[in-house]
């Protein structure tokens, strides 16, 4: 199993409107999506920003800072190598049709993310 890229950031904020302005307006990202207090950007590169006003529930373990996501190549093997080095896990991840997911706490206290292709059995 090895991590292929930084694939993903997300991060929930009171400076909502503000960081949306930056992202969209000054860095000139591309919006993929956008609702109530919600805003998802893609990069040229295909990794995803997404930005989550502070209100919304679903994205409370975030924490302060923002989440990165690390693509792997094999998902089944990082996950048991967190599960086998006693990481806190968050949640019990979840998935699309093409991608898998796994939300996790890292020693410094922060949460990270480890996303990998879906098994074809899947």
């Amino acid at each position: 199993m090895k991590v292929t890229g930084v694939v993903w950031m997300g991060v929930r904020t009171p400076a909502f409107a503000e960081l949306n302005d930056l992202f969209g307006s000054v860095l000139n990202m591309r919006t993929t999506h956008e609702s109530e207090g919600v805003t998802w950007f893609e990069l040229d590169d295909g990794a995803e920003i997404q930005i989550y006003d502070d209100r919304d529930v679903d994205h409370t373990f975030f924490g302060d800072g923002p989440v990165i996501g690390f693509m792997v190549d094999d998902f089944a093997t990082a996950l048991q190598r967190l599960v086998e080095a006693g990481v806190e896990l968050i949640g019990t991840g979840d998935a699309n049709d093409h991608l898998r997911w796994q939300h996790f706490r890292g020693p410094d206290g922060n949460v990270y993310e480890v996303l990998g292709p879906r098994d074809e059995a899947e």
